[in-house]
């Protein structure tokens, strides 16, 4: 019962911490800088926990442990229950001035949740081991079915809960189900006495493990858990890309890597029965784990080569990849099974004494997540940054050869499995290999990859360059049309644009055409995948237009969270356009939110104008609950019938067909357009014929089915 209590609890982690990341990024940003420290502070305040637990668990009787498992659930689902709606308010509100402490902020929010979550573990280990030669197993038993759990939580909050409900209505349902483990653990029948003498007994007949063997074995465990987070990213990396940054990426890749470790666990509960070496069945297991993920990766590296496979999931829109499910299991799942076999290993060479069972699960529990954090920050932000994914796989191989032998220094084991992993590092393709391929590009395509992402500039047959960022074709080079429209009918339709913010530079097309009015001085574009800027500069050296454009003096491109950049800076703008992604990718809806748009809305000087793509109806109802005067422009010809744009003002907002048509056929306009390769007669005709709809303030409005912060419904297209 107590371990199926804790599978809920498990649930339960996994949705808040799906809602909290999601929370503070929209305060710290939604950077890979910025998540990673959110995630840094979820580990930092569950390492505490444990810390906490180990210090007092073994002081406790196994009912006190009982009790004090109850009442962490408790405070967690009194704490967390509606935490996505006030810490919203707060970060939105009274704590916006310290936007830029990011970090210290989320840590302090997430404190006492999440050190309450790192304490479950040790508590329940003091409660249900009863001795010794049982331990490895029953707290393996424990944490296994805590994983499932999790596994299930992922998925329940990533795929159904929160694109149903929200994510404060989802954090309520978790709340639930820690009301529930706490009911139900509270109602067992205490400990029966005589289990109780039984402990103490062993306590007195234990030989307690020396420090230097459990320092030794936290270190192993916590370099360990480093390489396992670095595979998870490495994984995210590529699966993430190869789902096109769908919004269920994420959840899926973690609730199958949960599951896998989940898995291992089982495996290695069994295994820990029989007579085997610690040290030894360590070090095959990281090595084997790290080896095979590998090997998967060239084989993924492998059938891309097949003619045509790449458009299946790189080209054209998926916001529901499917069939990724199955890549997604056969490159996870076996390493993620060989890491779960590795914790039953450590808790059977340091589960010596019954009198600090509680301890000893703390302790590697910390050196677990210690190993989690470090291995996320230095992936996440240093490997990937200057290594690429292809060389940050190899410093992984080469740090498992390394951790392997001196894990087992004298077993030939260990030395076969390292060798193996060195010589594997000389297989694996170079990055800019690696991802033409997995993109259909053809060796030597320019690639650009860093910590906030990958970008692939691909030719196509007739000659145009399409711009692949995170896996989806954004822009290409001539420029798209309606790219070209979006930058440049805000500059056109405002009497004096003179300071213009683009959020979204991709291939260049829309910075490029926010600056068709001479008059226009400063244009800020910026990205949030900084290699894409990498990529443009390099593409410029054989493409003149672009070249032009990044030499023009009016331009400042840089990489930045859009939404934190207007959210954080008081900078004021003429003309602020958004045409960043597709809004069923991840995070997007922090781009059409409604409270994204009254952030844009106040970042706009007097007469200002907002341009907004409006791919969906419900963009468009949202942005029209913030903005007392829109224009609704459908033009003829450019778009998909069902997409359009959108210009929103607190002013009424001239707007004459028949001027704007004209206007792109000036010679200074028509000639800007014409070098970049774009027809100015398309454009002109697009907006002469254009559908125009007015909004004015007295135009009734829904307030119902919009796009919020805490509920992105056309993020997750599955629930549209």
């Amino acid at each position: 019962m107590i371990a199926f209590l804790f599978f809920l609890s498990g649930v339960s982690a996994l949705i808040y911490q799906a809602a909290w990341q999601r929370v503070l990024g929209l305060f710290a940003g939604s950077d890979t800088v910025a998540a990673s420290l959110v995630v840094g502070a979820f580990l930092l305040g569950l390492g505490l926990g444990s810390l906490a637990a180990a210090l007092v668990a073994d002081r406790l009787s196994r009912r006190q442990a009982l009790v004090g498992f109850a009442a962490c659930e408790l405070v967690i689902a009194a704490y967390a229950g509606t935490s996505p709606g006030w810490m919203h308010a707060l970060l939105l509100g009274p704590l916006a001035p310290w936007a830029g402490a990011g970090f210290a902020v989320a840590f302090a929010m997430l404190l006492l949740p999440t050190a309450l979550m790192g304490m479950a573990l040790p508590l329940l280990a003091r409660a249900v081991v009863t001795g010794v030669s049982n331990s490895a197993a029953r707290i393996v038993r424990l944490y296994g079915l805590n994983t499932i759990g999790a596994a299930a939580g992922a998925l329940l909050g990533g795929w159904v809960l929160v694109g149903a409900t929200g994510y404060g209505t989802t954090a309520m349902v978790a709340a639930g189900l820690n009301l529930v483990v706490a009911a139900g653990v509270l109602a067992l029948r205490p400990p029966d006495p005589h289990c109780e003498k039984h402990a103490r007994d062993e306590h007195t007949r234990a030989a307690p493990a020396e420090r230097g063997v459990v320092i030794a074995w936290c270190l192993r465990v916590a370099a360990s858990g480093f390489l396992v987070v670095g595979l998870q990213i490495i994984w995210y990396r590529l699966l993430g890309v190869l789902m096109q940054s769908s919004a269920y990426a994420f959840s899926l890749i973690l609730a199958v890597f949960l599951l896998g470790d989940a898995l291992g666990l089982a495996a290695g509960a069994r295994l820990v029965r029989g007579r085997i070496v610690p040290s030894r069945v360590f070090a095959i297991a990281t090595a084997a784990m790290v080896l095979i993920s590998a090997l998967l990766v060239l084989a993924l590296y492998a059938v891309f080569a097949i003619p045509g496979l790449s458009a299946r999931f790189v080209d054209g829109e998926t916001p529901t990849p499917w069939h990724a499910i199955p890549v997604v299991l056969a490159l996870v799942l076996p390493g993620s099974l060989l890491a779960g076999l590795t914790y039953p290993v450590a808790q059977l060479a340091i589960q010596t004494d019954a009198a600090r069972i509680g301890r000893m699960v703390g302790l590697v529990q910390l050196a677990n997540i210690a190993g989690n954090a470090a291995g996320s920050l230095a992936t996440g932000l240093l490997l990937l940054d200057r290594f690429g994914t292809a060389g940050s796989l190899a410093v992984l191989m080469a740090m498992a050869a390394a951790l392997t032998v001196l894990s087992a220094p004298r077993q030939r084991s260990a030395w076969a499995f390292a060798a193996l992993l060195l010589a594997t590092i000389a297989l694996l393709p170079g990055n800019a290999a690696l991802w033409a391929r997995l993109h259909g590009a053809a060796p030597g395509a320019i690639v650009a990859e860093d910590r906030s992402g990958i970008v692939t500039i691909r030719d196509e047959p007739n000659g145009w360059a399409a711009f692949f960022i995170q896996g989806y074709a954004q822009s290409r080079v001539p420029y798209i049309p309606v790219h070209a429209l979006l930058g440049s009918i805000g500059a056109l339709v405002h009497p004096q644009p003179l300071d213009i913010l683009v959020i979204g530079v991709a291939a260049g097309g829309t910075p490029h055409a926010a600056g068709v009015r001479a008059e226009t001085r400063h244009i800020r574009a910026i990205d949030i995948v900084g290699a894409d800027l990498a990529a443009l500069a390099a593409f410029a050296a054989s493409h003149p237009p672009t070249a032009a454009l990044l030499a023009d003096p009016r331009y400042r491109f840089e990489r930045a969270d859009g939404r934190h950049m207007l959210f954080a800076d008081h900078a004021r703008y003429d003309i602020i356009e958004a045409d960043a992604m597709l809004p069923t990718s991840a995070f997007s809806g922090a781009l059409y939110s409604r409270e994204f748009f009254a952030i844009t809305r106040r970042a706009l000087k007097p007469g200002g104008i907002a341009v907004q793509w409006a791919p969906t109806p419900r963009v468009r109802d949202t942005f029209v609950a913030v903005f007392p005067h829109v224009i609704e422009l459908h033009p003829a010809g450019l778009m998909r019938p069902d997409r359009f744009i959108m210009l929103g003002s607190d002013t009424p907002i001239a707007v004459d067909l028949a001027a704007l048509a004209a206007a792109y056929a000036t010679a200074p306009i028509a000639a800007r357009f014409r070098a970049a390769g774009v027809d100015p007669a398309l454009l002109a005709a697009g907006v002469g014929n254009a559908k125009l709809v007015v909004w004015q303030p007295e135009t009734p409005r829904t307030a119902a089915d919009l796009n919020l912060d805490l509920f992105p419904r056309d993020e997750f297209s599955l629930h549209r």
